[in-house]
C-alpha cells in the first residue's frame, strides 16, 4: 500500500465556530468527524488584490471547505444552503442579489434588466458620495412625502416645467422672471 498523497483535497461539511473577521478566517466544527473543529481556515474572497471584495460567514452558518488529508489545513470556499436555511424564497436563475438580515434587498433580475434596491425594513439612510452624480434615463419619477434640495446653485434646463400643488411657495431676496410672464388667478399683494 503507497503512503497517502498529501497533495489529495478533502472536500469536507461543516458549522462556523468561530470567526476572526479581520483577517478573514474562521473555525470549522465537523460533525461527521466526531464534531473536531478545525483550526483557523482562510475564508475565500471572490477578490483580494487590487479590487477587494469582503464577505464573512457567520457562526452556526454551514460551509463547504477544502482541507488536506489530515484536516489541518484549507480553505472554506462558501456557505450553503440548507434545509434549516434555504435559498430565498422565489428566487430562481435569474436573480442575482443578496437579501440582508433587517430584511433589506439588493438584487438584479437579468431577464427584465430590473435593478432593485428595497430598503422599506430598513430605519437607516441611503448615502451616495461621489464627485459628479449622473442618471441617465428616458423617465425619472419620485414618490415621496418630502424632497428636500439643498445646493449653492440649483439648474433645471427643460422645454417645459410645471409645479402643481395646493400651496407653492418662492421665497428669496431677488426673484428674477424673465421672457412672456402669464398669470392665471388672482395675485395677491
Amino acid at each position: 500500500m503507497s503512503p497517502p498523497n498529501p497533495k489529495i483535497a478533502h472536500l469536507r461539511y461543516g458549522i462556523v465556530r468561530k470567526i476572526d473577521p479581520r483577517r478573514s478566517r474562521v473555525k470549522v466544527e465537523f460533525p461527521d468527524q466526531d464534531r473536531l473543529v478545525s483550526h483557523w481556515l482562510s475564508l475565500a474572497q471572490p477578490k483580494t488584490l487590487k479590487d477587494r471584495a469582503y464577505w464573512m460567514v457567520e457562526p452556526g452558518e454551514q460551509v463547504v471547505c477544502i482541507l488536506d488529508e489530515h484536516l489541518e489545513d484549507g480553505t472554506v470556499i462558501g456557505a450553503i444552503y440548507s434545509r434549516p436555511d434555504p435559498a430565498p424564497n422565489g428566487w430562481d436563475e435569474h436573480w442575482f442579489g443578496i437579501v440582508f438580515e433587517d430584511g433589506s434587498i439588493l438584487r438584479y433580475r437579468k431577464d427584465q434588466h430590473e435593478l432593485l434596491l428595497d430598503l422599506t425594513h430598513m430605519q437607516g439612510t441611503v448615502i451616495v458620495r461621489s464627485q459628479e452624480v449622473k442618471v441617465e434615463a428616458q423617465q425619472v419619477r419620485v414618490e415621496a412625502e418630502t424632497v428636500q434640495a439643498q445646493a449653492t446653485t440649483l439648474t433645471a434646463e427643460t422645454q417645459s416645467a410645471s409645479v402643481t400643488g395646493i400651496t407653492v411657495t418662492v421665497s428669496a431676496p431677488d426673484i428674477t422672471l424673465s421672457g412672456l410672464t402669464h398669470i392665471d388667478g388672482d395675485i395677491d399683494i
